[in-house]
């Protein structure tokens, strides 16, 4: 092999390696592969506007808002939210989403509660999360956790109704 071919591979394998799924838990690689997406994420990337494009002309016609935008349509969300969600959410429950992401569903449900615990393994999707939240408004309390492991956190106990992302 010539050298510039050598170093087209190395530079092929090393543009590659964040991306790869080494022998790591199932945990620490869904924590990395999640933490480039979230961190690569914008609404008009080229890749996100790609993965939006078969959901219909809402899609083109109206910007991404949240992280998880591109993966369905508003009207299927919130329908989801309205059937399998807000039937068991009181109004000013604590409550908390695990696998918040950016936040597509805590958005919608959050003017809903008293207090919103936002669960995630990734520290970058918990920022689009935050970022998200931000802009809504309601009576609820959020707070955001890094899940260090696959176990709740003990300060959070047996205390929560869990709305977990469809």
């Amino acid at each position: 092999m010539s050298d510039d071919s050598t170093s087209s591979v190395l530079r092929l394998v090393q543009s590659l390696a964040p991306s790869v799924a080494y022998k790591e838990s199932n945990l620490e690689q869904n924590r990395k592969v999640w933490n480039l997406y979230a961190k690569d994420w914008k609404p008009d990337e080229g890749w996100v506007r790609t993965m939006a494009e078969n959901l219909g002309e809402e899609w083109r016609s109206e910007p991404l808002a949240i992280l998880g935008d591109e993966w369905s349509d508003r009207e299927s969300v919130l329908q989801v939210i309205k059937e399998f969600i807000l039937p068991h959410l009181p109004e000013g429950a604590n409550a908390a989403e695990i696998g918040v992401g950016g936040g597509r569903i805590a958005t919608k449900v959050a003017p809903r509660c008293g207090q919103l615990h936002c669960l995630d393994i990734s520290a970058e999707m918990l920022s689009k999360a935050k970022q998200a939240l931000s802009e809504v408004e309601g009576p609820a309390k959020v707070q955001f956790h890094l899940l260090e492991s696959n176990t709740l956190p003990e300060s959070l106990g047996a205390r929560l109704l869990v709305a977990n992302n469809p």
